[in-house]
């Protein structure tokens, strides 16, 4: 179901996540992070996915997103 703009679902699209998919959450994780916020990173797989890596998450906490450092990566 789109929202009455259509922006919704794109913004969803163009980060990694497709529209109307199913996804196997493998696990989920609190980081307390150096600025005294906490954040939820969960763990998710494609099972209709190839081996190549075309279709990942590219917003925040992605696999080159800056987030992670030496102390977020423990």
């Amino acid at each position: 179901m789109l929202d009455e703009d259509g922006l919704r679902w794109a913004t969803i699209d163009d980060l990694g996540i497709k529209y109307n998919h199913v996804y196997t959450m493998l696990d989920a994780r609190v980081i307390k992070l150096p600025n005294g916020y906490t954040d939820i990173i969960c763990l998710m797989r494609n099972p209709w996915g190839k081996s190549t890596r075309g279709n990942q998450w590219n917003g925040d906490w992605g696999p080159e997103d800056d987030l992670w450092t030496k102390f977020t990566k423990k």
